[in-house]
């Protein structure tokens, strides 16, 4: 997520590709029809047609998910959606609802790019940090579309196909949630083996793959900008529904751009999303509102038990950066999941029901990597600041009369937690201030963590161990270099 102009015109020349934006000497300007009264089908003609488009009103109703991709299915690219000079932000009222027969529908959201994933193939070897070509079968040999030269492709460490004997084929050859890569294929050779390409990659790797991982088909969504937009549900607490998964969810977005996006009233799953395979995005001076009192769904009601989860989410992501950006009254603030090089700076979360800010791994405990917090303030809550399984990365930020100040985890199905800095302060904590997690045999399987955060000696439970419900159980002796050291402003405070 790194800064880009605002106003980007895209012409892409890729090998085999051409993808040619339609000119455009000014934004279109769209009115909206008034609230109450359903602009998506509008709205989306309007973008597919000019693809810079202001809206001039105060308010507008959709009510429907808007796909940012036309008719032929073609991504959307150098979309600009924004209010008109004369209104500083737009108000984006829905009704649209979670799916009931699919809770996790991520489509279900006022603005969607969902990535258009395929089965492709899978890898016959191994890979490693820092290769710029990987092996695959042919997607051809097993009844797929071969991979082309100009392709993106979704190298998925989460779903694994093993062939039977004597077949080049598996049950599925489709994504799974979790870990990934998104590269983009600029050659093609034969393979050493039979029915096997030798793929090479736009970039090098920046994770270590397994053979039999999937490698998938997918499409890509480039240089979208969403400025100066606030959504809102209406919700209605004495009738509870749940809401859309997310105000704008977009899957494998490259240079995106969510500028001044908030919620309020929102009784959706989370707030501004970016998810898996996205690189350098950016999401600046975001903010989410969840609801401050969550009435109990009636029994039965479909989705019910997953409303305001996560505030800011930044999901698979690569190298993107959340900047002057948070959340309030949501499960988790602000939330970094399995992603390498992904920043958040500047943090603002408040009253967050678990973690202020979470950076964490996949349900498989593929980690983060280099990724974190960098400045800002978590008040109130629960745990202020949750490191999952994690390399490298980082939590420094001001945490202030939360349950608790900053938790870090130890191993989770063989991935350990490697290599952690922790700043920042730790100011009256009701639990504990900082705390690593031990295995059942009192054992801390993360290493290396490094704390150097301003938490005041007379702070209950100042430093402890965690059992596995992150509860503190003892202070911590100083036998454990291997997996701590403290620095001189931790250490100080209590000479």
């Amino acid at each position: 997520m790194r800064l880009r102009s605002q106003w980007l015109m895209v012409l892409l020349l890729i090998p085999g590709v051409a993808r040619i934006l339609p000119a455009a000497s000014s934004p279109y300007v769209f009115t909206p029809s008034g609230i109450g009264i359903d602009d998506s089908a509008a709205l989306r003609n309007a973008l597919i047609t000019y693809r810079q488009v202001q809206i001039n009103g105060s308010d507008i109703q959709i009510d429907q998910p808007i796909d940012l991709d036309d008719t032929n299915g073609i991504p959307l690219d150098g979309l600009v959606l924004e209010p008109t000079a004369s209104f500083t932000t737009v108000t984006v009222h829905t009704k649209i609802t979670r799916n009931p027969n699919n809770c996790g529908d991520t489509s279900r959201a006022p603005f969607t790019f969902e990535g258009k994933y395929t089965p492709g193939s899978y890898l016959t070897s191994a890979s490693n940090v820092g290769d710029t070509t990987i092996t695959a079968q042919d997607p051809a040999a097993i009844a797929h579309t071969t991979f082309r030269v100009g392709d993106y492709i979704y190298i998925n460490d989460t779903q694994v196909c093993i062939p039977p004997a004597g077949s080049p084929s598996c049950p599925s050859l489709g994504p799974a949630d979790g870990t990934a890569e998104l590269r983009q294929v600029t050659a093609i050779a034969s393979g050493a083996q039979a029915q096997t390409l030798n793929l090479a990659l736009d970039r090098p790797l920046r994770r270590a793959h397994s053979p039999y991982i999937i490698v998938a088909h997918c499409n890509v969504i480039k240089s979208v900008i969403f400025r100066n937009l606030g959504f809102t549900t209406d919700y209605d607490p004495s009738s509870p529904s749940v809401g859309p998964f997310a105000p704008i969810h977009l899957h494998l977005a490259l240079n995106a751009q969510l500028i001044g996006i908030t919620t309020r009233n929102w009784a959706g799953l989370g707030g501004p999303w970016l998810d898996g395979g996205g690189r350098e995005n950016i999401i600046r001076s975001s903010f989410a509102a969840g609801l401050a009192t969550i009435s109990q769904p009636p029994p039965g009601t479909p989705c019910a038990p997953i409303l305001n989860a996560w505030g800011i989410a930044a999901e698979g992501q690569e190298d993107t950066s959340i900047i002057d950006s948070g959340a309030s009254y949501f499960n988790a603030g602000v939330v970094i999941t399995y992603s390498y090089g992904t920043k958040a700076f500047n943090s603002t979360v408040s009253f967050a029901r678990s973690d202020g800010l979470a950076v964490v791994h996949d349900f498989k405990g593929f980690p983060s990597i280099n990724s974190g917090f960098v400045g800002g303030t978590v008040f109130g809550g629960g745990v202020g600041a949750y490191v999952g399984i994690c390399q490298g990365c980082t939590v420094s930020v001001d945490i202030v009369s939360a349950h608790s100040g900053i938790a870090v985890a130890g191993s989770y199905n063989g991935h350990t937690t490697t290599g952690t800095t922790l700043g920042g302060s730790v100011v009256s904590p009701s639990s504990y201030g900082i705390g690593l997690a031990q295995d059942a045999s009192g054992a801390i399987p993360s290493t290396g963590t490094s704390i150097n955060t301003l938490t005041a000696c007379g702070v209950r439970n100042r430093f402890v161990t965690l059992n596995s419900s992150f509860i503190p159980v003892a202070p911590l002796s100083t036998g454990q270099t291997a997996s701590y050291s403290t620095g001189s402003i931790f250490t100080n405070l209590c000479l």
